[in-house]
Order: structure tokens, then C-alpha cells, then sequence
């Protein structure tokens, strides 16, 4: 049997990014940078996630130099990004930091995953759930550097629809996702289909989820427009976000004394 697009795309998906992560393995510091630049472009508007992001570039750093793969320039850059988040710390509210910066990962996925569903999927939308991918994946810091099943799901399903975008565009077809097959046979390239992030019963998970504006992105030195703003419910007794100031401090301090 022939394999649908969408399943051929999810595997492409695997392929890819199974590839770049074993590339980005044997150079922290290409691996940081991504978030390092999301981190300078929220600086201005959005401080503390742009301080989890560099704390999360920073730990990559820092596991880096303590597997001895990190180079002299990854040295001097955590160095400097270590001065930075240094100086911004005693100037922001960190609280309930590990709320905001989850909150915001959460709404800029919905903003690219509603505008998917919409029918409304264009060229930025690639670079939409690319960040959005980043934004959920620092919050691993949170959750004992593990993501839980439901952002760790998120984050799959936006770096796949960032590779079937970009193999759409380079085939030069249609970058809306498919809709489901008449037979009812739901496959997970299509958001709509039951079981998958965007659609289906779990779409109803971001209902509560305030729908931010579109992230339009060119280039890695554009600003990232704010998503709006909405109250965080309180993390309940015994989540593990209760304890995540204290292994962000945790982290902080790791951070700060792999290079010693």
C-alpha cells in the first residue's frame, strides 16, 4: 500500500529532526542559539520568558562543557549570556515566572494552531510553529528538564507541522492542512483528527487558552509580537510547578558554576 502524504510527511518530520537533533548533539552552542535569539527578541516586551529562554540556552551550555563538547566559543558565549541573566534577574518578579513563560508557549502554539485550523495557513505559519515548538521546550526546566505528555505532545506536533509546511512549500502545494478522508480514516497529519494535538477532543484543551496574534516572522532579528495576556489558574497542591522556582534557582546556580 501507498502511504498517505500526511503519514510520509510525519515520517519525514522524524527523519529531519532526528537528524538536526544528532547534528545540534555534537555542538551545544548550535543548539543554543535558537534560544538565545527568541531570548534577545523578547527582552524588551517579554522578560522573564526571555530569562527562562537564556537559562534554558544556558543549561545546554552547561551539559555541553561538562561532556566536553563545548568549544572555545561556546565557552565565551556562556560566559557572556551568563553575565545577562545574571544582571536581569534581580530585576524581574520570578514568582510565578515558570506560570508566565508556560503561559505564553501555550498561547503562541494556540495562535498557530488556530490559524492552521482556520484554513488559514500561509508561509509565516512555518516559522509560527517553529518558535512555538521553542517556547514549550524551555519549559522542560520546569518539570525536572522533562516535558509533560500534554506540552511534550505540543511540541511534536509544532516542529511536524513546521517540516510539512516546509516540505509543502518546496513542492510548491497546498499548505493547509488535509482534511480528514472521507472513508474516516484520521491520520495524524491532520490536525482535525481525533487523538491529534489541534483537533479533536484534545483541541478542547486550549479552549481556555487565550488566542494570541499572528507570530509573523521573517527573520531571526524580528521582534516576536506579545500574545494576550490572561489569567493563569494556580498550579494545584502537589503540580510540579510548585517546586519550580526552586529547580530554576537550581539550575541557575549549575549554570553558573560549569565553567569553574
Amino acid at each position: 500500500d501507498v502511504p498517505c502524504r500526511s503519514c510520509q510527511a510525519a515520517r519525514l518530520s522524524e527523519v529531519r529532526f532526528g537528524r538536526l537533533g544528532a547534528a545540534m548533539s555534537l555542538d551545544p552552542l548550535k543548539k543554543a542559539t535558537p534560544f538565545l535569539q527568541r531570548a534577545d527578541e523578547l527582552a524588551a516586551h517579554e522578560p522573564i520568558v526571555a530569562y527562562y529562554c537564556r537559562l534554558y540556552a544556558l543549561q545546554i551550555l552547561g551539559e555541553g562543557h561538562s561532556a566536553g563538547a563545548l568549544s572555545a566559543e561556546g565557552k565565551a558565549k556562556f560566559k557572556e549570556e551568563l553575565v545577562k541573566v545574571e544582571a536581569a534577574k534581580p530585576t524581574l518578579d520570578l514568582s510565578s515566572g515558570p506560570d508566565v513563560a508556560e503561559g505564553f508557549a501555550l498561547r503562541v502554539f494556540a495562535a498557530a494552531d488556530q490559524k492552521d485550523k482556520d484554513g488559514l495557513t500561509d508561509p509565516a505559519s512555518k516559522r509560527q510553529f517553529y518558535v512555538a515548538s521553542q517556547f514549550l521546550d524551555i519549559c522542560a526546566q520546569f518539570h525536572d528538564g522533562q516535558l509533560p505528555p500534554d506540552l511534550a505532545e505540543k511540541s511534536r506536533y509544532a516542529k511536524f507541522r513546521f517540516t510539512q509546511i516546509s516540505d509543502c512549500m518546496r513542492r510548491g502545494v497546498s499548505l493547509v492542512p488535509e482534511q480528514p478522508s472521507s472513508s474516516g480514516d484520521a491520520s495524524f497529519g491532520d490536525p482535525r483528527a481525533p487523538g491529534v494535538v489541534g483537533g479533536g477532543a484534545v483541541s478542547s484543551s486550549f479552549a481556555a487558552v487565550a488566542t494570541a496574534p499572528a507570530v509573523a516572522f521573517t527573520g531571526a532579528a524580528q521582534p516576536v509580537p506579545v500574545p494576550v495576556a490572561t489569567p493563569i489558574a494556580p498550579a494545584a497542591p502537589g503540580a510540579p510547578s510548585v517546586q519550580a522556582k526552586d529547580r530554576a534557582r537550581k539550575n541557575a546556580e549549575f549554570a553558573a558554576s560549569a565553567l569553574d
